[in-house]
């Protein structure tokens, strides 16, 4: 499994996540300068808690995907849990960002 550890997930209801899809679809669309043929999926909410680790992996390595990682929620008195991302685009080949709440990343 990619993910080892304490979590949470929550799924979203279907109203939430229709909401999501439409305000993300234009903002993927103009990241990977394309047209989506899929829909946007909104997987859930995962919160990691303490101990938790999330393994390096492709989303989807078969086909060509663009994804979206949101903050929704971050505990301030807990450390910032970066989200590393590795590939050819990336000056120095790895870079690591941390979300604060609002804030969303883009990937492809």
């Amino acid at each position: 499994f990619i993910i080892s550890g304490p979590t949470r997930f929550s799924r979203v209801p279907p109203h939430l996540a229709a909401a999501v899809e439409r305000e993300m679809r234009p903002l993927l669309e103009r990241f990977c300068g394309c047209r989506l043929q899929a829909r946007p999926k909104v997987h859930g909410l995962r919160t990691y808690l303490p101990g938790a680790s999330l393994a390096a992996h492709l989303d989807w390595p078969d086909a060509w995907v663009v994804s979206a990682t949101l903050c929704v929620h971050r505990n301030a008195s807990l450390p910032a849990w970066p989200v590393a991302l590795s590939g050819r685009g990336i000056p120095g080949g790895t870079a690591e960002v941390s979300l604060r709440e609002g804030e969303a990343l883009l990937y492809e």
